[in-house]
């Protein structure tokens, strides 16, 4: 029935504005078709329309951010330093080092896409196959460090990502999670851990529903929650490294009122 196509075709040549149009057509196929292969090969999930109107927001926020890499807060808790500075998270001198994902793995948007940028492509793929498992709200994926140089990769979850919702971390799910991280840290035998601000950005949403408003809060509970793990006894690990990506929100009030005990 279609014995007329293929001489059709030979005749359509580049130069054709038939051919053009042929060979434009079949591109744009090819395209469309490696897109989908991608997307499902990756479980790739865009998350809802208010969910990618926060990572374009935080994207622009972390444009206009400025760092100082310099310790602005120290506290002794039992045989452990907490510390808290600006700066990139990937360039930290501990051991093991903290991302902040999705229950999808998919490291797109703030610390965990500069980590991934940093590890490579091995920690990436590791990540697309941990990520098959029913990962959930709350979990830990390690992973090795890739080309950086740290030990290991914890990969917190910290929201369920779907493309027809979104769920945020409660203050809660946050604490909880601290201290699954501090404990694993230690268990691995790292002496330092460097850790995000969790939830600070993307996904504070839920957080600022239930009274912290703003990121300086936000960092206010993390190292009240910190303190209060640290107290007890660990094996290891004797650093915990806090990174904020901004120096934006530690100004000296705030940081002089980060020396006053706060309850978590």
């Amino acid at each position: 029935m279609f014995a007329w196509l293929p001489n059709l075709v030979a005749n359509l040549t580049l130069d054709s504005w038939a051919g053009k149009a042929l060979g434009g057509i079949v591109a744009a196929a090819a395209g469309a078709i490696f897109l989908w292969l991608w997307r499902k090969s990756s479980r790739y999930v865009y998350g809802t329309e208010e969910y990618q109107a926060r990572i374009e927001a935080q994207i622009v926020a972390d444009a206009a951010a400025k760092q100082d890499n310099e310790v602005v807060f120290s506290r002794d808790v039992g045989d452990t330093q907490l510390k808290l500075f600006s700066g990139d998270i990937t360039r930290s001198s501990a051991s093991v080092i903290v991302s902040s994902d999705d229950t999808l793995l998919s490291a797109t948007g703030g610390v965990a896409k500069a980590i991934i940028g940093a590890a490579g492509s091995s920690v990436k793929r590791r990540l697309r196959a941990i990520s098959s498992y029913n990962i959930q709200r709350g979990m830990v994926a390690i992973t090795d460090g890739g080309r950086t140089r740290f030990r290991y990769i914890l990969h917190a979850v910290v929201l369920t990502k779907a493309s027809d919702h979104t769920e945020y971390p409660s203050k809660k799910e946050i604490a909880l999670l601290l201290g699954r991280l501090i404990t694993i840290a230690d268990a691995m035998g790292a002496d330092s851990v460097a850790l995000p601000i969790l939830a600070a950005g993307t996904a504070a949403k839920r957080l600022k529903e239930e009274g912290l408003a703003t990121e300086q809060d936000v960092i206010r509970f993390i190292i009240a929650t910190l303190v209060n793990v640290l107290e007890e006894r660990r094996r290891q690990l004797r650093t915990v490294f806090v990174v904020a990506y901004s120096n934006k929100y530690l100004t000296d009030d705030f940081v002089r009122d980060l020396r006053e005990p706060v309850a978590a």
